[in-house]
């Protein structure tokens, strides 16, 4: 099945395999890396969880943004299935108990909500600007009633995955568009 626009004939499904390809070599890797990943102070409800994070070639503007979507798995000590760790949180942006050590790149933490919500966190550059962002001793709040077989006293261990993302904002748009639409 072809389509044309502009006076160009496309074949359905070829030339977005093509556009894909340009932009896959065209996108350089960002290299998020999280390290130091430890479970902090816990009581009955909740465990801190604190690493460390940095990217090459972050940006955020008004419109747009990258960032990246942490989210954790935890084992008890001698069990051999990996939980998915729910996040607690009060609010959305910036929850209590979340935050990092002074000095770094300035973050937001956004914590979806919702019957789905709490699995994982989006970690952001908190003011516009360009280059990488680095931060250390970030902490998130670990539900650990939600977890079974793991209590404030198990030992366990718990890996942090960062998965790199760009927030687009919602509406019709095509590409190369510049933003001077109205």
């Amino acid at each position: 099945m072809t389509w044309s626009a502009r006076g160009y004939a496309f074949i359905q499904g070829g030339a977005v395999a093509i556009a894909c390809v340009l932009l896959l070599g065209a996108c350089p890797a960002r290299a998020a890396t999280i390290t130091n990943v430890a479970v902090g102070p816990r009581d009955a409800k909740t465990a801190t969880v604190q690493f460390d994070i940095a990217w090459e070639n972050s940006w955020r503007h008004e419109a747009n943004h990258d960032a990246v979507w942490v989210f954790f798995k935890a084992r008890a000590e001698g069990a051999t299935e990996w939980q998915h760790v729910r996040l607690g949180a009060d609010k959305v942006l910036n929850p209590t108990g979340y935050g990092q050590e002074k000095g770094g790149t300035a973050l937001d933490f956004i914590v979806p909500d919702g019957e789905d919500g709490f699995l994982g966190m989006v970690v952001r550059r908190a003011e516009y600007g360009v280059g990488k962002v680095a931060a250390t001793k970030v902490t998130a709040v670990w539900d650990l009633a939600a977890n079974k077989g793991i209590t404030k006293d198990t030992k366990v261990s718990v890996r942090a995955i960062g998965i790199e993302m760009v927030f687009v904002p919602e509406g019709p748009f095509y590409l190369g568009m510049g933003g001077t639409e109205a």
